[in-house]
C-alpha cells in the first residue's frame, strides 16, 4: 500500500525553505499531497498574500510532482482521511 505524505503551508513566494521542507516531505512516502493555506487564512493570520491562491498552486506545480492540492480555511481531519494520508508533516504558519 503507497504513503501519502501531507504537507501544507502558505507557498507565498516560494524559496528554497519551501522547496527543501517539500522535498524532504516527499522523501517520507510514495505520494504527496499538498495543502495550501487559503487567501482568507494568510490575511488572518500574516496579512495580505502577494501571490494569489492560482499563482501559488502554479508556482508548487512547476517545481514538485505531488498527486493532489488542496487549498483550505481550516483544515479538518476528514479532508485528510478522504485523501487517505498515512503522513503529517504540519507546517506552521
Amino acid at each position: 500500500k503507497k504513503v501519502r505524505v501531507y504537507m501544507d503551508g502558505c507557498f507565498d513566494l516560494m524559496h528554497y525553505g519551501h522547496a527543501n521542507a517539500l522535498r524532504q516531505a516527499r522523501a517520507l512516502g510514495d505520494e504527496l499531497v499538498v495543502g495550501v493555506v487559503s487567501d482568507e487564512e494568510i490575511i488572518a493570520n500574516k496579512g495580505p498574500p502577494v501571490m494569489s491562491l492560482d499563482e501559488r498552486y502554479e508556482s508548487l506545480s512547476l517545481f514538485f510532482s505531488f498527486v493532489l492540492a488542496i487549498s483550505f480555511s481550516s483544515l479538518d481531519s476528514s479532508i485528510l482521511l478522504n485523501c487517505w494520508v498515512g503522513c503529517l508533516v504540519m507546517n506552521q504558519y
